[in-house]
């Protein structure tokens, strides 16, 4: 890939390209605001969760998950 964008000689098809690799990537990373009121609030209730004793998931269930997310 980086030799192909190497090879391109005019400022034209350059800008196109990044607008377009732009759009892509806008369209598949999604915005995430760790500190937003509905992230904080989500986070407060988990740490009370586990302050009262309840257990999460575990390190392998989690593994198991984000493999599935993935392949989604």
């Amino acid at each position: 890939m980086h030799r192909r964008i190497d090879q391109l000689t005019d400022e034209e098809t350059v800008l196109d390209l990044f607008e377009t690799m732009n759009s892509f990537l806008d369209g598949r990373v999604p915005d995430f605001a760790g500190d937003s009121p509905e992230v904080m609030a989500q986070l407060a209730a988990t740490l009370a969760k586990i302050d009262a004793g309840q257990r999460g998931i575990s390190t392998d269930e989690l593994k198991d998950r984000m493999q599935q997310w993935r392949t989604h």
